[in-house]
């Protein structure tokens, strides 16, 4: 990797800060979702939906990309969750 400048460096600091905090969003919203709606397997339903859209927007070329597969991860971790409810995690 080529060497950053220091404008680069913190660009890319506040892109990384930005995307930590849209995931503690997401997981926040969802853990949510999933203590006040009744059908969990209609949350399940929703997020296996957001899954294949987001594998398909990102496409097979970056799957094997971690940042990716940490992400799809965090999905599947969350529909276990929805299936077993908020008390089973």
């Amino acid at each position: 990797m080529a060497n950053l400048s220091a404008e680069e460096f913190e660009q890319l600091m506040s892109m990384l800060l930005n995307m930590q905090s849209q995931i503690t969003g997401l997981t926040t919203t969802v853990r949510a979702l999933i203590e006040s709606h009744p059908d969990r397997e209609a949350v399940d339903r929703i997020l296996a939906r957001q899954h294949l859209r987001l594998e398909a927007v990102l496409g097979a070329s970056t799957a094997p990309d971690p940042t990716v597969s940490t992400i799809l991860s965090l999905l599947d971790d969350m529909r276990t969750i929805a299936r077993r409810g908020p008390e089973g995690s």
